[in-house]
């Protein structure tokens, strides 16, 4: 059955599931620096351990003797976790992903829904020191843009509220805590930010997972999401810090993005949408 794990497991979580899959998401959960909780059928001995990224996002680790019974313990989560944070949070569906694929295909079949269930993926990119130092660089920026580090200033500013509400959001619990701990990059237009790269996840402390956003249409295509991520991977490599990027598999500018700047693909990471509502498919 599954039970919400207390903390002081975590560490006995993390072990487990990196047997699986080394996810800087996931550990960063494990080690308390994003938002999300664990379910597992034991916090000393797990065979299955269920990751929560806060409101909508699950990762299944393991294998189980009985998946009928599992399936049960599994709408008892989404009914009493994860759907209530997603209504206050106002996000009508979640995805999961399981690991290891080949054993869950059959179990796929059994989930229980409220709604339609829609196969996606998630693409992984591996980062090349090598390719990363023969990258072609971007035009300069324009005259009145510049690169700045992401700090107290910026995000205090009125104008960059979009920016410091993304940060939030993605899976930091505070502002002050990914100003401890992250680190980001962005070009800045007249005191505002208008392109960013940022770290969404961190884990042992020297793994960095990347997110990258344009916030205007008008201003993208223009080089200024590679000026963001060329200057965070630089910092990376000048501390000895590894970077991560994963997107969406069809996000095509963000692969497109990735391989110019040292990432090849690794592979995809299936994985399920669901809808909690008919309403909402």
């Amino acid at each position: 059955m599954l039970k919400k794990v207390n903390r002081e497991h975590f560490p006995i979580i993390k072990e487990f599931v990196n047997q699986y899959s080394y996810k800087v998401c996931t550990n960063s959960v494990l080690e308390g620096g994003a938002k999300g909780e664990v379910f597992s059928d034991s916090g000393n001995a797990p065979s299955i351990a269920l990751m929560w990224f806060k409101p909508a996002t699950v990762y299944v680790y393991g294998k189980v003797n009985d998946i009928d019974e599992f399936n049960k313990d599994l709408k008892k989560v989404f009914d009493e976790w994860i759907i209530p944070e997603c209504a206050k949070e106002r996000c009508g569906g979640s995805s999961i992903s399981f690991f290891e694929e080949k054993y869950w295909e059959s179990f796929t079949e059994k989930l229980i829904v409220d709604g339609k269930l829609i196969r996606s993926g998630r693409w992984v990119g591996v980062f090349d020191k090598e390719s990363y130092l023969r990258k072609e660089l971007p035009k300069p920026l324009p005259e009145g843009s510049e690169i700045c580090k992401i700090d107290k200033d910026i995000l205090s500013n009125k104008e960059n509220a979009e920016l410091k509400e993304e940060i939030l959001d993605e899976g930091w619990s505070d502002i002050n805590d990914y100003l401890e701990k992250g680190i980001g990059f962005c070009v800045m237009k007249n005191s505002k930010v208008i392109s960013s790269c940022y770290s969404v996840y961190i884990s042992d402390n020297y793994h960095y997972e990347i997110t990258v956003n344009t916030f205007s249409e008008e201003e993208r295509n223009k080089g200024f999401a590679s000026h963001c991520a060329i200057a965070f991977i630089d910092h990376c490599l000048e501390n000895k810090f590894i970077p991560h990027w994963e997107a969406d598999h069809k996000n095509f500018a963000s692969h497109k993005l990735a391989k110019k700047i040292g990432f090849s693909d690794s592979f995809i990471e299936n994985k399920f949408i669901f809808f909690f509502n008919r309403a909402d498919n």
